[in-house]
Formats: C-alpha cells, sequence, structure tokens
C-alpha cells in the first residue's frame, strides 16, 4: 500500500534535539556574509573616492598632508645626498626632483584598507586599531616609496616612470591585502581561541 501525505505535510526528518540547525549557507543570498562584506566594501570605496577627489584633492589640508610626506621622505635622504632641497610637496636633491601630488600620497590604498576593515564583522575596538595602525603603517610603505623614486631617478632616470607607475602601486596594493589579512586573523584569534576550549 502507498503511503498517503496529507495536503502541507513534509516527509523530511526532524532535526534531533541538540543537532546543529541551518548555517549561514543555508541564509539567503543577500544575508550571505561575504555578500554583505562586497556589497559594503564597494559602498564604502566608493564614497571615500568621491570625497577623495571633490574635497580632499581642493583643500589646503592635502597640501600640507603632501608636503609633510616630502618633508619626511627628504629627511631621510640627508644623510646620502650632497644636498636635498624641501619646499612645499617638493623633494629636490643635486640629482633628482620629485614633487608629491595626486597619486603619491598613498591615500586611496589606505581608503582601500579602511574601507576593507568598516566592511568585515568586526568589534569596533578591533576596527579603530586596524584602521590608526593600518593606515600609519601604510603611509611609512608611501614615504619609502617616495624616498626611493628620488633615489631611482638620480640613478637612472628611464627606471623612474615604470618603478613609479607599475613597480610601487603593486607594492603597495599587495602590503594592503596583506595588511588586512593578518588584521583579519588577529580580529578572530579570538574567537578560535573561544571555540577550541571545552565546554564546562
Amino acid at each position: 500500500a502507498s503511503n498517503f501525505v496529507p495536503p502541507g505535510v513534509s516527509m523530511s526528518e526532524p532535526t534531533p534535539p541538540g543537532a546543529p540547525g541551518p548555517g549561514p549557507a543555508d541564509a539567503p543570498l543577500y544575508k550571505q556574509p561575504w555578500v554583505r562584506f562586497a556589497v559594503g566594501f564597494a559602498v564604502l570605496v566608493s564614497i571615500f573616492e568621491v570625497v577623495y577627489h571633490a574635497v580632499a584633492l581642493e583643500s589646503m589640508a592635502f597640501f600640507y598632508f603632501t608636503s609633510a610626506l616630502a618633508h619626511i621622505a627628504g629627511t631621510l635622504l640627508i644623510p646620502f645626498y650632497e644636498r636635498v632641497t624641501l619646499t612645499g610637496s617638493r623633494v629636490a636633491t643635486n640629482e633628482f626632483v620629485v614633487t608629491v601630488n595626486y597619486g603619491c600620497d598613498g591615500l586611496q590604498v589606505c581608503t582601500l584598507l579602511t574601507a576593507a576593515i568598516l566592511a568585515f564583522p568586526a568589534p569596533w575596538k578591533k576596527k579603530l586599531v586596524g584602521i590608526v595602525a593600518g593606515n600609519l603603517w601604510l603611509q611609512g610603505w608611501n614615504i619609502m616609496r617616495i624616498a626611493t623614486l628620488v633615489v631611482v631617478g638620480g640613478l637612472y632616470e628611464p627606471a623612474f616612470e615604470p618603478t613609479h607607475v607599475y613597480v610601487w602601486p603593486t607594492i603597495l596594493v599587495a602590503v594592503c591585502l596583506a595588511t588586512w589579512m593578518a588584521w583579519a586573523r588577529w580580529t578572530m584569534r579570538d574567537d578560535d581561541a573561544a571555540d577550541t576550549q571545552p565546554a564546562a
């Protein structure tokens, strides 16, 4: 005899007591953690780019910021050159001159890191630590970029353009990605430790 199933009654097995319920993979697409992260990251990057081009580049704060970067990079070069002149956002040695301007400020790669940290599900205290420490770390690399570009331009000027346009941007993006991955692993370390502790 065939089994009769009344309308509206499911033949699926009931979930045993204590068994795990539906996981994140069973949630709708818009609730998937990776989708929420990707959307949040894209929105934040777009906002930061608008602010960068429409507000930051036209402000005096941007000039003061690039001047500070130039002065720090130029100070690092003083022991290695007979003459280092620092004027505004320009670093000049007796061999080469570099002006720190749009694209050399390191702000765009910093906004990538900031957006990725803000979009990641983590406590706000850890987000603040990651944003402050991560941006300082990236700007340290950016200052190194400015200094090395002065050196490269003075030693072999044809190598300046590819180093400026291709080599250093690739390095900065790689450092940004590695920094975010290290921060994300740090934020999840406590959760991993809690999961491995035996239940009381």
